[in-house]
């Protein structure tokens, strides 16, 4: 049949016509631009170590909890995720420990509801040197133009947990409309910044808002 080549246009041509699935697997894509109008759907994780830009998405990593006694645990997460609190949670919610490989991770808390008046927690677990650090701005929703704002390190050194009050002045809020974003910044170093309400008329964030020691 002599030795003929195919040309590149002839074989894009019979690629992009070809009508069946791929087995990709343990294949190294070098250098690509992946253009579809279709949906695409990934069974696990979408990894990008070079980091990956995608347009028009909306992220949709978000869950909601109506738990009031039962503690949550989203230490395993390694992307960005929201949990959104629609119960009057008294209990602890577990973040991931910081490790480099979750550097740049953005973890979310949204009080829909008022937590428990008992308390709650949200942090880190004791084991590892994670700790959290940032800002803490308390408002009271009953009276307008009160508000307490502390750096975290300024009242705990590494603090690995924050307590959530919804009618406390000295913690860290916890009534409905308290946002929490907790950013990892660097192996064992986790930014927050945390707007609370509380139903207290004179919000003053103190010792009790904070803890050393893990969940």
């Amino acid at each position: 049949m002599g030795n003929k080549r195919v040309g590149l246009a002839r074989t894009q041509a019979l690629l992009q016509a070809l009508k069946r699935d791929l087995n990709l697997v343990d294949t190294t894509l070098t250098n690509c631009t992946i253009t579809t109008d279709q949906s695409c759907t990934f069974s696990s994780e979408l990894v990008a170590s070079g980091g990956a830009k995608i347009t028009g998405v909306i992220e949709k990593s978000i869950e909601e909890k109506n738990n009031t006694s039962s503690a949550i645990d989203i230490s395993s997460k390694n992307f960005n995720h929201t949990v959104v609190l629609t119960g009057a949670f008294a209990s602890d919610l577990k973040l991931p420990l910081a490790t480099a490989a979750r550097h740049g991770l953005v973890i979310r808390v949204l009080f829909a509801a008022d937590c428990a008046t008992a308390g709650m927690k949200i942090g880190v677990a004791n084991s590892g040197s994670t700790v959290i650090d940032g800002l803490v701005r308390l408002s009271s929703d009953d009276t307008k133009n009160v508000t307490d704002a502390v750096s975290v390190s300024s009242i705990q050194a590494s603090a690995k947990v924050l307590n959530f009050d919804s009618d406390a002045a000295d913690e860290c809020g916890g009534r409905a409309g308290t946002v929490c974003t907790f950013t990892y910044q660097g192996t064992n170093k986790i930014f927050c910044e945390v707007e609370g309400l509380t139903s207290d008329n004179t919000p003053e964030v103190d010792t009790a808002a904070f803890s050393g020691t893990g969940l």
